[in-house]
């Protein structure tokens, strides 16, 4: 297997733990900071991210699979991160939750429509699950909701009304839901800042599945309260 260039953040922290632990060292070369990635290394490593915290020991597990990792962003349910997977090829969004919390992710395994980002593979690495899904293309719906805003502000028109976009974006988003009202299954964080377009090529993807449900199931979260439907604010189930 190709060595693995380690984070400079990190090269001390795994020599550290080389040193402590000399009977499982793989091979090093301690000059460029490069390791020969073993599985038992990779395993290891595994078990002692929680020593790093939060979004860099993330960073960290997702660069055992994928090269040229960044952080896109994230939440208090996660982070998400894009990487080109080096077996798999491409580049692909990668999300980070703790294995303890809800991964509504499983829910759309297998489910493939033009305005749903697909959830390609879920895997469990430690205290945490990693899910890589499709990386969707162009900025979320509430960023183009803002430049539209503050062009009227300005005098401008509203372009988003007047070229049509309002509603070929309406459309795509409607029939993406009926996609998973068919499947049985319920969304529950639908919002602009989780609807992803390209205005030039007339994209429009729906992102974040992890509060998702199936009808029926029970109350979960809800989602965010400025979006969500009536009943689930009165604590009721849809």
């Amino acid at each position: 297997m190709a060595p693995t260039s380690v984070p400079p953040t990190y090269r001390k922290l795994l020599a550290d733990m080389l040193q402590s632990e000399p009977s499982r060292r793989p091979k090093a070369d301690t000059v460029s900071g490069r390791f020969q990635k073993t599985e038992e290394f990779r395993t290891h490593c595994r078990g002692r991210i929680k020593m790093v915290s939060g979004i860099e020991g993330m960073k960290l597990l997702v660069a055992g699979e994928y090269e040229d990792v960044e952080h896109l962003g994230g939440g208090a349910f996660g982070q998400v991160f894009k990487g080109c997977h080096k077996q798999m090829g491409g580049e692909w969004a990668v999300k980070v939750v703790d294995a303890t919390g809800r991964v509504g992710e499983k829910l759309l395994v297998g489910v493939r429509h033009d305005h749903l980002v697909h959830v390609q593979h879920i895997g469990k690495c430690g205290d945490y699950v990693c899910i890589q899904m499709e990386l969707a293309q162009g900025k979320p719906l509430s960023a183009v909701i803002d430049e539209c805003a503050l062009a009227i502000m300005d005098g401008g028109a509203n372009r988003l009304m007047e070229s049509g976009a309002a509603w070929w974006m309406m459309e795509a988003l409607v029939t993406a839901l009926a996609c998973l009202e068919e499947r049985g299954i319920i969304h529950e964080d639908i919002k602009p800042d989780n609807v992803v377009v390209d205005e030039g090529s007339k994209g429009l993807k729906i992102i974040d599945y992890g509060l998702a449900v199936r009808v029926g199931e029970g109350v979960g979260e809800g989602g965010t309260k400025l979006y969500c439907a009536p009943e689930r604010l009165r604590g009721e189930a849809h």
